[in-house]
Order: C-alpha cells, then structure tokens, then sequence
C-alpha cells in the first residue's frame, strides 16, 4: 500500500486507531440505545404488552374508536406484474369494552367504499381490465355481532373460538413487538382454523404509535396508525369464478378523533346508503353473523 508523503505506517495506524475510536464514539450511545429498548421490552409482562397493544389500537375503556382506511387493490395474475385496479376510502368503529385490565371486547364495523384507481372518485360499477365486462359493485361491509377478544390468550373472533375451542386452547398473545426509540411497533395476524383458510386468502397488519404516549398512564388513548397487506379471491361480483390470480391489498389506517378527519364524498354516501348501522355498535344487529351461520352449516355450532 502506498503511503502518503512523509507518512510512516505508525503513523497511518494512529490514524485509523483514531477513526475506529471516533466510529466507536458514534456507534457507542446507539448501541447503548439499542440495548435500552430491548430492555424496556424485556421487562414487559404479557399482561402489559395486551394494555399497550389495546391502548395503541383502541382503548383502554369503554369507548367508541374512529379508524379512518385508504389503501389500494391490485390484481395479480400468475406469471404477470400485479397492476392496481381500485382504491378504497372507509372507516373502521370499534366500540370497546373493558372486562378486566387485560380482557376487552371489541366491536367493529367496516364499511370501505371502492374507488377509481385515477380519480379516487367512489364507483358503482367497475369495467374489468381482465374480463372487460363492466361489473356492478358491492362495497365492502364488515360486522360481527359476535364481537372480538383481546386477552392475554391472543387475539380471536369470538364465534370462530367457540366453533374451535380446540385450535385455540394453548394460545397466547403472541404479538410481535419492537422498539426503536419512541417508535413502538405490533405486527401480527389472526390465525384460523385450515377449515376456515381460504388460499391464497391471508393478512397481516403492523400497528404504529409512540412509546411514550402509550405509557402514559395519565390517558387511555394513544394516536395510533397502521399499515398491512391483504390476499384475498377475486370478488364474486367480478365474475372471475375460473380466473388464475387474486387481489392484493395495500392498507392503511389512522386512528383519528371525529368524522371531521373522514373525507366528505365518503361521509355523504356512508350517512345516506348506511344510515341504519354507521354508527350502531354490531353488538344491537339483529341475527347471527355471516360467520355464525357458515359455523352452523358446517356443524361446528348447535
């Protein structure tokens, strides 16, 4: 190696001596970060790991929670590049009830509208870049009187642990956690009995909110914001019964205070179309659930 004028190999290894030691002195206080979060996490019990994850999420007493949903539909077909077709704008209520300091029952309704994926602008019908038939649209609606648990055993839709109290007899709440500075993370999915999975259909979400804020221990609440991805059949009402392929869903989600923060085309068509049950809890629907009643047919419920 050749060194510069007047420059010994002393001398060159005082020098990167010198950077390696100037490195280290960067590197030092971030590893000492590092080792501070995963401290903080370690010494989490798993009931404190269900209160944040329920305060990040929704809430830690009995409330009503505003999630406000953006995202994108792409088509895939094998063999292909997945190209967006749709958007989607909706909102997710999630009314939550405390039974213990770390069992809450969650009600959630989900009305997304589909959207042009040019102009955002909402649609009732859908010309097919697959097929070319132009589809007429059914939004999507989700509800589940039945409601949700989140406990130390995990995370369940209610009448899907009772159809399967086996499956889910040795569950935990399982949640993957991490920390970078105040940045708290949870990533995960709600796992279902083979009976249930459909393939390709699968999702996971990752939940993003700020340590600090869900520590505090003055507040029930945390801002809150999620992003996942869905895999999902094509819709019945697209008539593809025999198309290869599936719809990949990008989501977002942000937990916001009122309506105010949902856009005004979304709030005008969800208040006059689904006045009845936009701001009912599904907990007061009348019946069982879609759910219930594939349960039925399939004899795990009486």
């Amino acid at each position: 190696m050749m060194l510069p004028d007047g420059m010994s190999r002393r001398d060159l290894g005082e020098v990167l001596m010198g950077a390696a030691f100037s490195v280290g002195a960067l590197l030092a206080p971030s590893a000492a970060r590092a080792a501070q979060e995963s401290d903080r996490l370690s010494r989490m019990a798993r009931a404190d790991r269900v209160r944040a994850f329920m305060k990040a999420q929704g809430s830690l007493v009995e409330e009503k929670v505003i999630w406000r949903t953006r995202g994108v539909i792409a088509a895939y077909v094998p063999g292909r590049t997945p190209v967006p077709i749709l958007r989607f704008k909706g909102c997710e209520h999630q009314w939550t009830k405390p039974i213990s300091d770390t069992k809450f029952l969650r009600y959630n309704s989900l009305i997304n509208f589909l959207c042009d994926y040019e102009t955002d602008e909402i649609l009732t019908e859908f010309k097919n870049p697959l097929t070319g038939k132009t589809n007429k649209i059914n939004h999507y609606v989700s509800r589940v009187p039945e409601g949700s648990e989140v406990s130390e055993d995990g995370v369940f839709i209610n009448i899907v642990r009772q159809a399967y109290p086996e499956f889910y007899k040795d569950s935990r709440f399982d949640m993957d956690i991490s920390l970078i500075e105040d940045d708290l993370s949870f990533r995960g999915e709600i796992k279902w009995p083979a009976e249930l999975r459909q393939p390709p259909s699968g999702s996971m979400q990752s939940f993003f909110s700020r340590y600090s804020e869900v520590m505090d221990q003055k507040t029930s609440w945390a801002p809150c914001h999620f992003a996942g991805h869905v895999l999902m059949n094509w819709y019945p009402w697209m008539e593809m019964p025999d198309q290869p392929g599936h719809m990949l869903w990008h989501a977002t989600g942000y937990k916001v205070r009122s309506w105010e923060s949902l856009p005004k085309d979304y709030m005008a068509k969800v208040t006059k179309d689904y006045a009845d049950i936009f701001d009912r809890s599904p907990e007061f629907d009348q019946g069982p659930s879609a759910m219930a009643k594939r349960l039925k047919a399939a004899g795990r419920l009486p």
